[in-house]
């Protein structure tokens, strides 16, 4: 039983919430509720099960990996010291091998286009007659005209579009 009573108060609370409170909140307002909601979930949630989140964090995913990192870091920083003492970057061979990459690949696109079929040239393509220009659009008959591309329509109204449906469809 004294699980059912705070249940029930729960579901009575949020349907009041719910009912009279949330339709005459403002969308912000509604938003921060929802992030504070979010945020406070999140904090009861890391307080419930305090072993699952403490078994995903990085650290302990990583743990088994530390021997590597630690060997890859050092063999990184000792080419890094290596190239300072020397005096080279190493950016020359690569800038090189680039280079030489770049040359073979143009010499192979170079053969391919000499394999092909020469393609030919397509005509020029006619030129489509003019069409003659309406004056102005015809009456459509519903009891008003088209827009004939100014900015006054045929009613009078400046800026306006020629809307010709009822004004019953526009409110609601």
């Amino acid at each position: 039983m004294e699980l059912f009573v705070p249940g029930v108060v729960t579901l009575l609370v949020a349907w009041l919430v719910y009912y009279f409170l949330m339709p005459r909140a403002s969308i912000y307002v509604l938003g921060g509720i929802c992030i504070v909601s979010v945020f406070v979930a999140y904090y009861h949630h890391r307080k419930l099960f305090p072993y699952e989140y403490n078994l995903s964090e990085t650290k302990e995913i990583l743990k088994d990996y530390a021997p590597f990192i630690t060997l890859m870091f050092t063999i990184l920083l000792l080419r890094i010291i290596l190239a300072q003492v020397k005096g080279t970057s190493g950016g020359e061979a690569a800038v090189a091998a680039i280079n030489s990459a770049k040359a073979s690949a143009a010499a192979g696109v170079g053969a391919i286009a000499a394999a092909l079929p020469q393609i030919p040239q397509m005509p020029e393509m006619p030129k489509l007659p003019q069409m003659p220009q309406m004056p102005q659009m015809p009456d459509l008959g519903l009891g008003a005209r088209a827009n004939n591309g100014s900015r006054v329509n045929n009613r009078g109204n400046i800026g306006r579009r020629n809307n010709i449906a009822s004004t019953s469809f526009k409110e609601t």
